[in-house]
């Protein structure tokens, strides 16, 4: 299993926006800033550069899109494969 706020930082660099993520989600945005701010935290980098357009990757936030997009994607697959070779 994945962490959330790493599909959260995916969804917010592939969107270009926390509010359109927040509106996606169901939840506010100052949520989905926290969730992403904790995130940076916890990577000990920035991310995100913030302008009046949304938001960009850093490189450093350009790395860890990349990867990220290949933790989730084995995540999934390992998650998948126990059922498709189930037969109760």
């Amino acid at each position: 299993m994945y962490v959330q706020q790493l599909e959260t930082f995916i969804w917010v660099a592939e969107a270009g926006s926390f509010g359109r993520v927040a509106n996606n989600l169901f939840i506010s945005t100052p949520a989905v800033v926290q969730q992403t701010n904790l995130f940076e935290e916890h990577c000990g980098v920035t991310l995100f550069k913030l302008s009046n357009r949304g938001v960009q990757l850093t490189p450093a936030g350009q790395a860890l899109y990349e990867d990220g997009k290949k933790i989730i994607a084995l995540s999934n697959q390992a998650l998948a494969r126990p059922q498709q070779g189930a037969t109760d």
